[in-house]
């Protein structure tokens, strides 16, 4: 029962710490965090230190601090595969994916994207794997090989037109990315 106090505090935190970097206070996000941290340490909570690490990390790379970022994904990294959590582990790789794009590392991109692609299509995981081929595409397109990212941004569309409760905005992401290719292959 106290587990599940500590916990719920915990998840409090991470909460607290994602709407006071909303504020812009981002010490304060930072101090929720930590805190979260120590409880589902102490509690060992892999999973959910996993997850707080990796919103953390989420966080900072919003803020522009990527290489915070990256040291707090591999944290959460570390934990995901120390304790076999796929998901979380697909999550964070395809975060470190998306900044390593951002810091014109596409090597690296591509390398963490097809890691989490290969676990997320082995767990099931459809609405992750569409994210990620979207992904990989927006690499490819800034790699000026907009043919091969148009066979990522498509199949990302596939998979959102076989899923039941694919998000509108997912659909308008993908269009756009889509008609994007087309535009700069003057098509």
């Amino acid at each position: 029962r106290e587990a599940n106090y500590q916990q719920g505090i915990g998840m409090a935190y991470v909460v607290k710490g994602l709407i006071a970097k909303e504020n812009t206070d981002s010490a304060g996000a930072r101090n929720y965090f930590f805190q979260a941290r120590t409880i589902f340490k102490n509690q060992e909570e892999w999973q959910l230190l996993a997850e707080a690490y990796r919103k953390e990390a989420f966080m900072l790379n919003k803020m522009g601090d990527y290489e915070e970022a990256i040291k707090y994904y591999t944290l959460g990294l570390d934990i995901a595969e120390e304790h076999d959590l796929d998901k979380i582990k697909a999550k964070i790789l395809s975060g470190l994916a998306g900044i390593m794009r951002l810091k014109g590392e596409y090597s690296a991109s591509l390398n963490y994207a097809f890691k989490a692609m290969k676990i997320q299509e082995k767990i099931g995981d459809d609405h992750g794997v569409s994210f990620t081929y979207d992904r990989i595409g927006v690499v490819y397109k800034l790699l000026k090989n907009n043919k091969k990212a148009l066979e990522f941004h498509n199949e990302a569309l596939n998979i959102r037109i076989k899923q039941k409760e694919t998000k509108p905005s997912d659909f308008g992401y993908s269009y756009m990315v889509i008609g994007d290719n087309y535009f700069e292959m003057d098509s």
